[in-house]
């Protein structure tokens, strides 16, 4: 069924996409980047006169190659990474796959080799913030009247937390944490989690998780229950604005707030091993109070925790595992 001529091209192809999008029944954070990956493709079709994709079934190899030609313009004037290009495909595809089009998606003449996107890696350019770069953070958003994010910041650091995740952990989540870390070990992370699935945090540095929770609770308990509100000190009208108003001040700063969950990763990885365990273990562990679960091992050592160097423990524990073994 056609949508009524009363809509724009532009809002037809969107709803087009947006369809696809609904059907596929990803996290709401996938969603929100397959949604920006339609955005982009509905101005693309437009600036280059394809209006006339008003089904799913409209779609065609041919718009995937206009699209990506177009990115790749971008990569070659230095103003976009080709590995956001990847992605970019990759969705698309998916977003093909959906509209009953895996033959175009799976077509060898679409491929990312055959569409000139050069190859590239997942590691990423981001390295673990440094403590004394943490403070220095902190102290201009507590200058700048903005507890909430000095404190929003700790919680990125020291729990390994997404940032949704910390912006949504309000008075009564703080005071839950306080709970669980004296009585588990742990904190248990229900909102703001990818695919809502909740997660279980191993709290290993104990006194600098509870410094941390607690400063949040007080900045929580002095700003309505919540730690991010408006200038004016009213409480922002939903969770959009204030994710807005964290993203702004994050990104006038400098701020890399993932990078915090690096930092994170780092130490726990070390006071794992330090408590007995692997690298590999560690590793494991670790990817599992990130989220990740047990399986992505690997990605944790490749991407979150490239920066340290090979356990120096594993060669004199392989060692006395050989002299164990060997023993009568």
């Amino acid at each position: 069924m056609k949508l009524k001529r009363n809509k724009s091209r532009k809002q037809t192809l969107a709803h087009v996409m947006h369809t696809l999008i609904a059907k596929m029944g990803k996290s709401h954070l996938t969603r929100e980047k397959y949604e920006t990956v339609s955005g982009r493709f509905c101005d693309v079709m437009m600036e280059n006169g394809i209006t006339h994709i008003e089904e799913p079934e409209d779609l065609a190899g041919k718009h995937l190659r206009i699209y990506i030609r177009t990115r790749m313009c971008e990569v070659e004037a230095k103003s976009l990474n080709p590995r956001t290009v990847q992605n970019d495909a990759a969705c698309l595809r998916q977003m093909f796959r959906a509209a009953g089009l895996s033959a175009v998606a799976n077509s060898p003449d679409l491929s990312n080799s055959a569409l000139g996107i050069p190859s590239g890696n997942r590691k990423g350019t981001k390295v673990p913030t440094t403590d004394e770069g943490l403070a220095a953070f902190q102290r201009t958003a507590w200058d700048a009247g903005r507890p909430g994010l000095a404190v929003l910041l700790g919680l990125c650091r020291h729990l390994g937390l997404r940032l949704l995740e910390a912006l949504m952990a309000n008075a009564a989540t703080l005071s839950r944490w306080l709970k669980e870390i004296d009585r588990d070990q742990a904190v248990e992370v229900i909102q703001g989690t990818k695919g809502g699935r909740s997660r279980r945090v191993r709290v290993l540095h104990k006194e600098a998780v509870i410094s941390a929770v607690n400063a949040a609770l007080q900045v929580a308990q002095a700003q309505g229950g919540y730690l991010v509100i408006r200038a004016n000190g009213k409480v922002s009208t939903g969770l959009k604005q204030a994710r807005s108003i964290v993203h702004g001040w994050m990104t006038r700063q400098g701020v890399i707030p993932h990078a915090l969950r690096y930092t994170f990763c780092c130490q726990q990885i070390l006071e794992y091993e330090r408590l007995g365990s692997t690298r590999k273990d560690a590793q494991r562990a670790v990817s599992l109070d990130l989220g990740h679960g047990t399986g992505r091992a690997r990605w944790v050592k490749m991407v979150y925790a490239r920066s340290l160097q090979p356990s120096a423990l594993e060669p004199a524990r392989a060692a006395g595992e050989e002299c164990e073994s060997s023993s009568p």
